[in-house]
C-alpha cells in the first residue's frame, strides 16, 4: 500500500474544494540494503476525498477529471513518466534520493520493519522538486504546498 494524501489550501473557495487520498501501484525492488520504489504517474488513482480522517467516495466523473489533471497540469506525465525513490535500509530508517519531476533530491523516511514489511509516513514539499501547488480559477482554488506520503510495502 502506498497513499498520497493531499490537502486544500484556505482560499476563496475552499469550501468546495477537498483534501484527497490517492492510491499507487508501487513496483518494491530489495537487493540486501538497497530498496527501490517505483511509482508510475498515470498509476495514481483517486481513492476519494478525506472528511473527518475518512476517505469518502466521488463521483466517477470526479475522479476522472482529478487524475487527468495530475497528470497533465500537476506532474506532466507526459516528461516524467515515473515517481522514483532509491536508498539504503538501516537501523535509522531509509537514507535515499526521491526522484519527482525530473528532479532528484535527498529523503530520509523514518519506518518501522517487521515481518518482511516496511511501515511509515513522510511529509513532502512537492515544489522542492519543481512542482508547483495546483491552482485553478485565477487562484480561487488551492491547493497546499504539502503531501503526506503513506507506506505499508514487502520488503522481500
Amino acid at each position: 500500500m502506498l497513499e498520497v494524501l493531499t490537502f486544500r489550501d484556505r482560499s476563496l473557495l475552499s469550501a468546495i474544494a477537498h483534501d484527497l487520498c490517492f492510491d499507487a501501484a508501487p513496483m518494491v525492488r530489495v537487493e540486501g540494503a538497497q530498496v527501490t520504489v517505483r511509482c508510475r504517474v498515470d498509476g495514481l488513482r483517486v481513492r476519494g476525498k478525506v472528511t473527518g480522517g475518512a476517505v469518502a467516495q466521488l463521483a466517477q466523473r470526479d475522479r476522472e477529471q482529478i487524475e487527468a489533471t495530475l497528470r497533465r497540469e500537476v506532474l506532466h506525465a507526459e516528461r516524467n513518466a515515473e515517481i522514483v525513490f532509491e536508498g539504503e535500509l538501516s537501523a535509522q530508517g531509509v537514507h535515499g534520493s526521491l526522484q519527482l519531476n525530473g528532479r532528484a533530491l535527498p529523503l530520509e523516511l523514518p519506518i518501522l520493519a517487521s515481518a518482511g514489511r516496511v511501515r511509515g509516513e513522510v511529509e513532502l514539499v512537492p515544489s522542492r522538486w519543481g512542482v508547483a501547488p495546483y491552482s485553478a480559477m485565477f487562484g480561487a482554488l488551492k491547493v497546499q504546498d504539502r503531501v503526506v506520503v503513506r507506506f505499508d510495502l514487502p520488503l522481500a
